[in-house]
């Protein structure tokens, strides 16, 4: 059974990186290597499944329930940056929230700022892809010009299986940052 499991999880991560595409279609994915994510529960969720995966790093088990009340999450429009930092700061009383935007910086540097502001760990970036509406997502790492993502989104849609860990350009990335406004949720560790 458990070889079945493992089976039918690596046919779908195969399937998915023909597809290459991701929340909810919009993102581009060089490559998934993973469904080590927690899924967002609703539509609108996402950034509250991005603190929840956050708190499960630090060893804190919370409901994705319990985030949205703390972020404010709506139901038809989701969670406003200051509900991101609000959310975090419930979750994590007794750290610092560190909540930066990028936005007035040239597209050209865009790029060697993520770069640089990844050094730090993990964090939470709102994306805007076209024809979508904003998402969130965490940020693990780059290694030259993969970004390697965690996204709430299940492959599947809402209510089905774990979001996903990928690797993206860091072209497309900062396209898809830049958009939604170049901001960064953190937690000083």
């Amino acid at each position: 059974m458990v070889e079945e499991s493992k089976r039918v999880v690596d046919e779908i991560i195969e399937n998915t990186n023909k597809t290459t595409t991701g929340s909810g279609g919009f993102f581009k994915y060089n490559k998934i290597l993973s469904r080590n994510m927690v899924a967002q529960e609703k539509n609108m969720s996402c950034a509250a499944a991005c603190i929840k995966q956050l708190a499960k790093y630090d060893g804190i088990e919370i409901s994705e329930e319990l985030v949205r009340k703390f972020a404010g999450t709506d139901d038809f429009l989701g969670t406003t940056d200051l509900g991101i930092v609000s959310g975090l700061e419930e979750v994590f009383k007794n750290k610092q929230i560190i909540a930066n935007t990028y936005f007035r910086n040239s597209e050209k540097q865009i790029p060697e700022i993520i770069r640089d502001i990844s050094k730090d760990g993990s964090w939470i970036a709102s994306i805007h892809p076209v024809g979508a509406k904003k998402h969130a997502i965490i940020i693990g790492k780059i290694l030259g010009d993969k970004v390697y993502i965690r996204d709430p989104w299940p492959i599947e849609g809402i209510g089905n299986k774990n979001g996903i860990v990928a690797i993206t350009s860091l072209e497309e990335f900062s396209k898809v940052w830049l958009r939604a406004g170049a901001n960064k949720y953190s937690i000083k560790q």
